[in-house]
């Protein structure tokens, strides 16, 4: 049974990482400077539909879960 968790909370970090991945990407790509990363994540909220506290939270204090809607976002914004 302890298998079964750790393989779980395993798979729960490679998305949480992939989505962090896909995150700094999409912010990178949309920064337009210096000193313009909370705008860029201002802009991608606007225009993907994905919050601001999550691409906050995803950057800076990486989360030990995250929702599925806001992965499919994120995966739809990098596509």
């Amino acid at each position: 049974m302890c298998k079964k968790r750790l393989q779980g909370e395993q798979m729960s970090i490679a998305i949480v990482n992939d989505a962090r991945d896909k995150c700094a990407r999409l912010v990178m790509r949309e920064c337009r400077g210096n000193g313009d990363i909370s705008n860029a994540m201002r802009r991608i909220e606007a225009r993907y539909g994905i919050p601001f506290s999550a691409l906050w939270s995803l950057r800076y204090r990486p989360p030990r879960d995250i929702g599925a809607s806001i992965v499919a976002r994120i995966q739809s914004a990098y596509e």
